[in-house]
């Protein structure tokens, strides 16, 4: 359905599915970078690089979704409480590159940086991200450290 007619369901639906965009675009290609837990993301030095991440995505969503007025603050609470409830989980990224495996960044991260083009929107660091992902087998399959990715991100 679309248009005027969506019921609540539906919007409170779609509002979920942009919400777990957001979250994956940030915890999955942060933690599957550096080979850890959820719990990285949080932690220095790597919670600068998540929000930054954030940041991108709540920017973009104010012109790709109004409607649903996401907020940074709100975004990043979803995000603290995610975390806090699967701080010791391997996110599906992680496990796709430890078994070789075609990851979903460019469903999560690569999608936002095109819908960002195609609005004016920049998403540097999504699109860093997406490269880093798609480059690991290149890299023969190492893992950065934490310092690593953020230096290689730009942001140390």
């Amino acid at each position: 359905l679309s248009g005027p007619y969506l019921t609540v369901f539906e919007v409170s639906s779609r509002a979920a599915q942009y919400l777990k965009l957001a979250l994956n675009a940030t915890v999955n290609p942060l933690a599957a970078l550096v080979g850890s837990p959820n719990r990285v993301v949080l932690e220095e030095p790597l919670v600068g690089a998540s929000r930054k991440v954030m940041e991108e995505v709540a920017g973009l969503y104010r012109k790709l979704v109004p409607h649903y007025a996401f907020t940074f603050d709100e975004l990043w609470e979803e995000l603290s409480d995610l975390v806090e409830k699967t701080a010791e989980n391997l996110c599906s990224t992680l496990m796709d590159l430890r078994l070789g495996r075609r990851t979903e960044i460019e469903f999560i991260n690569g999608w936002l940086v095109e819908q960002g083009a195609s609005l004016g929107v920049d998403l540097p660091l999504n699109r860093r991200l997406t490269s880093l992902v798609l480059s690991f087998p290149a890299r023969g399959g190492r893992f950065f450290t934490p310092e690593e990715l953020t230096r290689k991100l730009g942001l140390a």
